[in-house]
């Protein structure tokens, strides 16, 4: 058994909204928030905000709607940035490859899980490659778990 509680998966593309990323992704978050003490939930996919939190001397600014998001996702869903949590103390990988800068390091896919499911996170690692950049201007995420 994954979980004693059920589990429940979104794959969230984060639009710009009305009132950009950030408030967008805070309002998913309110209407997940009703599912938080009923199930394990499981959150992946393109965020367009940083999807971990950036080192004082990274390039990127780390805004603090990030970080708030951040703190919600860790604090009020108890839910961890699996990519984070296997490469600690290591700069924020890429995961977008804009037009306008293809070299920064964007960090805005990733995979959330609660904290509990940690001892099992074997590996977490962003898909780089030539093959991969003709499919799509993003790096996919992939999170390797032990089996129960």
């Amino acid at each position: 058994m994954w979980s004693p509680r059920p589990v429940i998966v979104f794959s969230i593309h984060g639009p710009v909204g009305e009132r950009g990323y950030i408030r967008t992704m805070q309002h998913i978050l309110d209407r997940l928030v009703v599912l938080r003490d009923r199930a394990d939930l499981v959150l992946g996919g393109d965020f367009n905000v940083a999807v971990g939190y950036r080192q004082p001397r990274d390039v990127i600014k780390f805004l603090r709607g990030e970080r708030e998001l951040l703190d919600r996702l860790g604090g009020e869903f108890k839910l961890v940035s699996c990519w984070q949590a296997a490469n600690p103390n290591r700069p924020l990988a890429q995961t977008l490859r804009w037009m306008g800068n293809p070299a920064a390091p964007y960090h805005c896919d990733g995979i959330f899980v609660p904290r509990s499911w940690l001892t099992r996170l074997k590996a977490c690692r962003v898909v780089r490659g030539s093959r991969w950049t003709q499919l799509s201007d993003h790096n996919p995420v992939v999170a390797d778990f032990e089996a129960a």
